[in-house]
């Protein structure tokens, strides 16, 4: 009995690093025990920072649902309404604006620019400095689907936006994990559409009539 435990605790491999204490895995099929990459302290940090980011945004909007919900002057403001006002006149097919609609913009605005200066300055902190630059915008913004709408005015603006890659795209894509030593990561290739041949009606109302004139089967029979 203690000649099997010995030899099942030597088959098994604990391995740290993992999102638990350890996590047991199981022998190769060669006999050795299985190592399993454990992801490099240099991949682990940007998960950490992003796990960080995340909580602080929460935060963010907790303390503004709180904020919102307690409001009781809507007339006060921080960010002008004639000049809102104005913004939203310039679509043409925008006749009459209601007196509440500027200032609900207002906020929507002021949330906006609050959530966009924190996740910047998150950012600056993350490059060790102390100084909110113009490229620590321009990075949040080629790092978030959200404010896409933005490349073209940072551009415009003359901000260097770094480029994009999976890693920065999705959080956690560039960290192996679960992988054998001496196993590289594998490249997805997205299947390309079958293409369709052009739709002809003129074709498919030809072939429609000859199969609308074929006899009936009679079951071999001659009439």
């Amino acid at each position: 009995m203690d000649q099997h435990s010995q030899t099942k605790v030597e088959d098994v491999v604990m391995v740290s690093g993992a999102p638990s204490a350890g996590t047991a895995f199981p022998a190769g099929s060669n006999g050795g025990p299985v190592v399993y990459a454990a992801a490099p302290l240099q991949q682990q940090l940007p998960l950490q920072q992003k796990q960080e980011v995340q909580q602080q945004l929460q935060t963010f909007w907790a303390d503004r649902k709180t904020e919102i919900e307690q409001i009781t002057d809507c007339k006060t403001h921080s960010l002008p309404l004639a000049r809102i006002k104005k913004i939203m006149k310039a679509d043409e097919d925008v006749q009459m604006i209601a007196g509440e609609a500027p200032a609900v913009f207002a906020k929507a605005c002021e949330m906006f620019i609050l959530e966009l200066t924190l996740r910047s300055w998150l950012q600056t902190r993350e490059n060790n400095r102390n100084t909110l630059q113009k490229n620590d915008i321009a990075t949040v913004v080629s790092r978030n689907d959200d404010f896409d709408f933005l490349v073209d005015v940072m551009q415009e603006n003359g901000a260097v936006l770094p480029p994009v890659t999976l890693q920065t795209m999705v959080p956690g894509m560039g960290i192996p994990f679960g992988m054998y030593g001496n196993q590289l990561p594998t490249a997805f290739a997205w299947p390309q559409p079958e293409q369709q041949p052009p739709y002809n009606g003129e074709q498919q109302q030809e072939e429609e009539e000859e199969e609308e004139e074929e006899p009936p089967y009679n079951g071999g029979q001659d009439v």
